[in-house]
């Protein structure tokens, strides 16, 4: 790729990694897919930083990326620049260990009742479990979390209400409000 990479540098800071990185030239350049993997072997896509000029030499251009939902621990950083005919090259790997309270989410919030999903800021184990409570405090469902991708999609819509949503592992119980309205 006609791209000449600088830096590339992340710190942890405020809950969120900064990612920074800067070029001196880039030729018929697209943009910058910031990839994040939490073992360094599978990476993920995360965001895009579009390139700031097609024919740029000798020139410094920076850029910044933030990622705003690391898991705790060890994550890996890589970019990967597309030039505009689809080639791409890959840069890095560098490695930022975010540290922090174990957290769960649920969005979207409130929900229309077909689906929950939920973001959790670790690696989640073989046997975690999620539990989707009502008001009353009953459990409505249990499911492992192998088998929801992140979503809890309902057979039957939820009425409107307030619902909790429980996450358990064996080193972390976690619970949030979902609010369901139609």
């Amino acid at each position: 790729l006609p791209i000449r990479l600088l830096f590339f540098n992340a710190k942890f800071e405020n809950e969120i990694v900064v990612l920074r990185w800067g070029t001196t030239m880039e030729e018929n350049f697209d943009k910058f897919i910031v990839e994040r993997s939490s073992t360094g072997l599978n990476f993920q896509p995360i965001g895009e930083v579009q390139g700031v000029g097609r024919n740029i030499y000798e020139t410094e251009t920076r850029y910044a990326f933030d990622d705003t939902t690391p898991v705790l621990g060890f994550n890996y950083y890589r970019l990967k620049a597309l030039d505009l005919d689809g080639v791409a090259e890959y840069f890095g790997v560098i490695v930022v260990r975010a540290t922090g309270t174990r957290q769960l989410s649920v969005y979207p919030n409130p929900s229309s009742g077909e689906s929950i999903s939920f973001q959790i800021n670790f690696n989640p184990t073989e046997n975690d479990q999620v539990l989707l409570i009502n008001n009353l405090g009953q459990e409505l469902l249990r499911i492992p979390v192998s088998n929801t991708q992140n979503q809890i999609v309902f057979e039957n819509k939820l009425n409107p209400g307030v619902y909790f949503v429980k996450y358990v592992s064996q080193d972390f119980i976690g619970t949030s409000r979902a609010i369901v309205t139609h």
